[in-house]
């Protein structure tokens, strides 16, 4: 059985709505890349003439001719192996429907390397389909970040990320602010009362609702729990970013922190309506 955010990627492949490069931010390399061949053996098997036994385990063993994982050669990852990556991708992929590439330690893409990947980015290829993985998205490259489609795979026995410390109210918050009523005024006092005094927990909340709806603007939501926030048009979502970003700057300052997100809420009700 694939992960949820391995799931959703098959099932937009199956939908024929997949994007061409995907930016992987997870905090276990070994669990995300372990979960990626399992996406892509069965991504393969859907549509290769080749027994699914085999494909696994050219895949497992990357010995898949259309598959390349490109590792830094020490610090960084060298413009030669991107070089070598475009050559290899002239030719059509063999066994599967894609020429596939995936990319450890994203961040390390720079200066000639991350030039020569970037220009091979901006032709893509209904015939070419990667992965890039990092452990911080902010660290790499933001021309390289804007070509891709940002996927977590975070593991929770892993983490020490601040998101899934709080996953469970960033979740409940911004459905109560999407359900445009009264609640997301009691939410406040209820059930964020544990964290209103921490005001980086506020602001990690709020960063993450932000980004929720930057994904949401990108039409990049995969968690089917948040494909709700995709029925906001692209002018309400500006709105929503912009208030947010706004909320978070006023966080800063010696505000009280209630008042502050009781306007947040009453202001997000008015753009909902």
């Amino acid at each position: 059985m694939l992960e949820k955010w391995s799931q959703n990627l098959f099932d937009k492949y199956c939908e024929n709505k997949l994007a061409h490069a995907f930016l992987l931010e997870t905090n276990n390399y070994e669990k995300c890349y372990n979960e990626l061949k399992k996406l892509l053996t069965k991504i393969c098997e859907k549509n290769n003439m080749m027994e699914h036994s085999n494909i696994e385990l050219m895949i497992e063993k990357e010995e898949l001719p259309s598959l390349i994982t490109i590792r830094s050669d020490g610090n960084n990852i060298k413009k030669e192996q991107i070089l070598y990556l475009k050559d290899k991708f002239k030719y059509e992929p063999v066994y599967t429907e894609y020429n596939i590439y995936i990319i450890f330690n994203a961040e390390r893409l720079n200066g000639p390397s991350a030039n020569t990947m970037l220009k091979f980015m901006e032709e893509p290829s209904t015939k070419i389909l990667g992965f890039l993985i990092t452990n911080n998205k902010e660290s790499v490259m933001s021309t390289i970040k804007s070509r891709c489609q940002i996927i977590k795979a975070i593991y929770k026995d892993d983490v020490n990320s601040n998101y899934f410390k709080y996953e469970d109210i960033i979740k409940n918050y911004i459905k109560i602010l999407e359900s445009n009523n009264d609640n997301a005024l009691i939410y406040t006092k209820q059930i964020l009362e544990e964290v209103l005094k921490d005001k980086f927990a506020i602001q990690v909340i709020l960063e993450e609702i932000m980004n929720l709806y930057k994904l949401a603007y990108e039409n990049n939501i995969y968690d089917n729990d948040l494909n709700y926030l995709l029925n906001n048009n692209s002018d309400k979502l500006i709105k929503k970013m912009k208030l947010t970003y706004n909320t978070i700057q006023k966080i800063q300052f010696n505000v009280n922190i209630e008042m502050l997100l009781d306007q947040f809420a009453i202001e997000m009700g008015k753009i909902n309506e």
